[in-house]
């Protein structure tokens, strides 16, 4: 049966994610159900073994009723998360169009931008974003955090701000190092995107009259939408998985406690809700693409 272009160019994907995919099954499938399991048990260390004794939905009905470290950590992450991934999508779009510029040194200022990936490890970024490296540096007894909005809080409440505004404000200027060390891939993809483009279109818009602007929006933006629904994704994941948000903490901590049972709900929670935003966001955001096929 001859297959044609669009299910050739399917079964080239398949292909793609294969390897991951048996990395999945073999490497994550099993532990993945193990945790099912210890969600819905009541989990106890005895000598040579773990014993569990099947509770249903008790672990997930007390975690929202009972726990309460719980829910703030779940309202904080899910809250970053939902503020944070806007500005990294921005950032990483601006960074990206400023990269695929002609201009001498930009392979190196690629390489720093892509560098965060490389050190991703949550020890570094914990050093770098801490009191303890601002010490170090200032050999001092500065307490401030390394990038420290006091002054900036204190212009906006002096202006007349609401308080709720001028703390949004704070939180996301505090988070600039955050999000531009969360930015390395989403830079990369959104680069791939730019480099995509045919330069035909570009003179096609520049022959009709098109101002930068308007070739942005009606040009650029439309042919990169099919990498920004892959960066949100990417994104979310990425930040709900994050060992620097207060749910992995809290999920570390009663782990290092041995109270499986509800670490592994906790788990479960944090996997739907990244699914169920996942899905959201593809739902919404497909409908609204435009693909092109070469």
């Amino acid at each position: 049966m001859k297959l044609s272009y669009e299910r050739k160019k399917a079964w080239y994907g398949y292909l793609f994610i294969s390897i991951w995919l048996i990395g999945f099954i073999f490497l994550f499938l099993i532990p993945f159900i193990s945790s099912i399991q210890y969600s819905l048990s009541k989990v106890t260390i005895q000598r040579g073994q773990v014993g569990m004794e099947s509770v249903g939905f008790q672990n997930y009905i007390e975690l929202f009723t009972k726990n309460t470290e719980f829910l703030p950590a779940f309202t904080g992450t899910l809250t970053s998360v939902i503020a944070r991934t806007p500005l990294i999508l921005v950032f990483s779009l601006f960074i990206a169009m400023i990269l695929n510029q002609e201009f001498h040194g930009r392979f190196l200022a690629r390489s720093v931008f892509f560098l965060p990936v490389i050190l991703s490890g949550g020890i570094a970024l914990e050093i770098l974003s801490s009191n303890s490296f601002m010490g170090l540096v200032t050999g001092g007894d500065r307490t401030a955090s390394l990038f420290a909005t006091r002054s900036l809080q204190d212009a906006l409440l002096g202006a007349g701000m609401a308080p709720s505004t001028v703390q949004y404000i704070q939180d996301m200027v505090d988070s600039v190092f955050q999000v531009c060390w969360d930015s390395g891939i989403q830079i990369l993809i959104f680069l791939a995107g730019l480099q995509s483009i045919p330069k035909t279109m570009y003179e096609v818009a520049e022959v009709e009259g098109s101002n930068s602007w308007v070739t942005f929006w009606k040009v650029t933006f439309p042919l990169l939408a099919p990498m920004l629904i892959v960066n949100v994704f990417y994104t979310i994941v990425d930040n709900m998985i994050s060992y620097s948000n207060d749910m992995f903490k809290l999920i570390d901590k009663y782990t290092n406690q041995l109270y499986f049972d509800q670490a592994a709900a906790m788990a479960i929670i944090n996997f739907v809700v990244i699914m169920a935003l996942v899905l959201l966001v593809y739902l919404f955001g497909n409908r609204r693409i435009h693909y092109t096929v070469n």
